[in-house]
């Protein structure tokens, strides 16, 4: 009887009227086995060619690798590089399992003059270098292991100006950027990923490749080379395939400077379908079973449960997936254009405010095709 009457609620619900974030340039997971861009808002998807392949990752504990399988491996972008004198941050995780001499790279731009990324060669032994046209190359001894993984970062930040280098999450050097001159642009859309001048050898695998506008934090590295996204703890996670065959993802980040200045992103989902963010006090994991989906807040005892789709204000949420799969706020709630700021207000009965200190858990539910319905991923958040 409970179910009965909480589905009548969501379903209910929904046909009522209706910021550190993520990547804004590429965001390849690879977890839909191709390259689908789930950045916001993104450059749109990378074209693979037919020497790479996708498979489980070895890397991260779940979901897809990207894999090199001949000589001639490429991810078109299409992204002409426009990023100037400004900030940006880029990385992947990287497992090699071929031994070699000379020289393999992993993304770059001729047009830009030769921003590019690689190991070997001038990189030396097991070190991979990022040249950064801006008169300081980078390059972070041990992120091309011969055997293993590693996860590697560079942040360019512009007030210094430097690029920093981060392995497996650590700070491993700062390279001052001694000419800058008008910063790195192209001059055509030809970034590239998994190749430059010659591929990244067979074999070799690739994993969860970001660039940023922006220079990340250290926490947000350190969530990054855990295999996290948002350095919260999920659960229900993978959740079951939505009518597109992926699993709607739930990411989150802090630093909006609004409301509690959490940030809450949905991608993956079906396109044209509505949903919107729930909260609760506590995760339940496998959840209620709800349509195609799954509910992982808990409603039952002295739980609390709330819905963000309050008619008017901050505390409605609603949204609709684009033709990307990412969820477009409609009610004017998001600083960023897409997902939801979450406020500092509960939309459950007698909660008030978000407190510091307290652990809260989301997840969103949304329209599948047909009239079905499903939910994505949850995630905890301690503000």
């Amino acid at each position: 009887m409970k179910q009965s009457a909480l589905r009548l609620a969501l379903l209910a619900g929904l046909t009522a009227p209706l910021c550190a974030q993520a990547p804004e340039i590429i965001h390849y997971t690879f977890d839909t086995n191709d390259a689908t861009n789930t950045a916001v808002p993104g450059v749109g998807n990378g074209t693979p060619n037919a020497d790479v392949s996708f498979g489980p990752s070895t890397i991260c504990p779940s979901g897809n690798s990207a894999f090199s399988n001949g000589a001639t491996t490429n991810i078109d972008t299409g992204w002409q590089m426009d990023l100037g004198l400004s900030d940006w941050s880029v990385g992947f995780h990287l497992a090699r399992v071929e031994m070699q001499t000379g020289t393999q790279y992993y993304f770059g731009s001729s047009s830009s003059g030769g921003f590019r990324c690689f190991s070997g060669g001038a990189a030396t032994a097991e070190g991979i270098m990022l040249r950064t046209l801006m008169g300081g190359d980078v390059t972070i001894a041990g992120g091309a292991p011969f055997t293993g993984s590693a996860h590697v970062v560079w942040v360019h930040d512009s007030s210094v100006p430097e690029v920093r280098g981060y392995l497996d999450g650590v700070l491993q050097l700062s390279v001052p950027q001694t000419n800058p001159g008008t910063g790195i642009d192209a001059t055509s859309p030809d970034f590239e990923v998994m190749d430059y001048l010659s591929s990244m050898e067979p074999g070799n695998q690739m994993d969860d490749f970001r660039f940023y506008r922006r220079a990340i934090t250290d926490m947000e590295i350190m969530a990054w080379a855990g295999c996290g996204g948002t350095g919260f703890d999920t659960f229900c996670d993978p959740m079951d395939p939505n009518s597109t065959g992926a699993s709607t993802t739930l990411n989150g980040s802090m630093g909006t400077g609004v409301g509690s200045d959490l940030h809450l992103e949905a991608t993956a989902g079906p396109p044209g379908e509505f949903g919107y963010f729930l909260i609760g006090t506590a995760p339940s994991d496998p959840g209620i079973v709800i349509s195609q989906g799954r509910l992982c807040l808990a409603v039952s005892g002295g739980n609390g449960f709330g819905r963000y789709n309050v008619t008017g204000g901050n505390l409605n949420s609603v949204g609709q997936f684009d033709a990307s799969g990412v969820l477009q706020n409609l009610p004017g709630t998001s600083t960023v254009g897409s997902g939801y700021d979450v406020p500092l207000n509960v939309p459950i009965p007698g909660f008030g405010n978000i407190q510091a200190g307290e652990t809260w858990h989301f997840q969103l539910w949304h329209r599948e095709a047909g009239g079905a319905s499903n939910f994505s991923n949850g995630i905890t958040v301690t503000f």
